[in-house]
């Protein structure tokens, strides 16, 4: 187990002229955990990954890895993965890996060894002589994921990190990311795919024009957030429709019934009038999946409307 960083971001604001980007942002990634920084284009994560990463300077507010504020050092120690991709495009693979871990305070024959083991994990050792160019995007993109771990870090910071890929080398970066989470490795991912996240993350942060919308242990906001829906269903043959005080919709799904409770309603006088007509095989709670509560959150910060028109803006 390695040592974990802590990250604590205190009363952040961050404006482009008189654009807000980061309004007044307050959250803290766990130690040791994949943490997911999610929102919708123009929600504000990547002005916020760049202020942790020192590029950009809060105009209020303050950051903290390890109970230290950002300086250079402390940014340098840190692996980072841009959404846009960084790497010279004329230089080979194997000596750009070895070139950056040198950057990062490794010695020669180090930065070989893990250049020469890195690229084999991530199924490019046969490249390791080709120049950046000669890959395609998905490669290049394996090549740089490589490049923010190559120093070992104690936090990673992954923004966007399965653009350009298919599910099979998106599956090699989910795999790789498990296990530095069990070696206690924190893990700062932003990221669209919300069923990886789901399956990753045992924290996030939802935000949208800046600020926060909900934050906290996954299961946690599931259950606190998951609404009041409920799935029933009945023996073969037995004819049923819900209705009732208890129920605000209910449509049919193949064998079963997907029902919105009417609030404050627990299900239990639905469940005793269903029992009056047959037998029930299932009646359970649904829980949300993340994609469900994304669509929810930002829709009501929104009015409704998605994004609000400030897609471009802020990233």
């Amino acid at each position: 187990m390695t040592h974990a960083s802590k990250v604590e971001i205190d009363h952040i604001t961050k404006r482009y002229g008189a654009f807000v980007a980061v309004d007044d942002l307050t959250l803290a990634v766990p130690e040791g955990t994949v943490f997911g920084l999610l929102g919708p284009n123009g929600a504000g994560k990547t002005t916020t990954i760049r202020m942790i990463l020192n590029i950009f300077r809060p105009e209020a507010g303050e950051i903290r890895i390890d109970g230290a504020p950002v300086d250079d050092s402390v940014r340098r120690a840190v692996g980072y993965l841009p959404e846009e991709r960084g790497l010279y495009k004329k230089m080979r693979v194997g000596e750009q890996l070895e070139y950056l871990a040198r950057l990062r305070g490794l010695g020669a024959d180090e930065s070989r060894t893990r250049s020469r083991s890195y690229l084999e994990r991530i199924g490019l050792a046969d490249w390791a002589g080709r120049k950046v160019e000669d890959l395609s995007k998905g490669m290049q993109q394996k090549v740089q994921f490589c490049a923010a771990l190559i120093h070992e870090p104690t936090l990673v910071i992954l923004d966007e990190p399965f653009s350009g890929l298919d599910p099979i080398n998106s599956q090699l970066l989910i795999d790789w990311m498990a296990d530095l989470s069990r070696d206690g490795v924190t893990i700062i991912l932003s990221a669209h795919q919300m069923e990886t996240v789901e399956r990753l993350c045992k924290s996030i942060a939802l935000i949208n024009h800046g600020r926060v919308l909900v934050s906290g242990d996954l299961r946690e906001i599931k259950r606190r957030h998951g609404g009041s829906r409920v799935r029933l269903e009945m023996a073969d043959g037995v004819e049923f429709t819900p209705s009732g005080r208890e129920v605000r919709t209910a449509r049919q799904v193949e064998h079963h019934w997907e029902i919105e409770l009417a609030e404050d309603s627990d299900g239990s006088e639905l469940l005793r009038e269903a029992l009056t007509q047959g037998a029930v095989t299932r009646f359970e709670r649904v829980v949300p999946t993340l994609q469900e509560l994304f669509v929810q959150f930002v829709e009501a910060s929104a009015g409704g409307t998605g994004n609000g028109g400030r897609a471009n803006h802020g990233r």
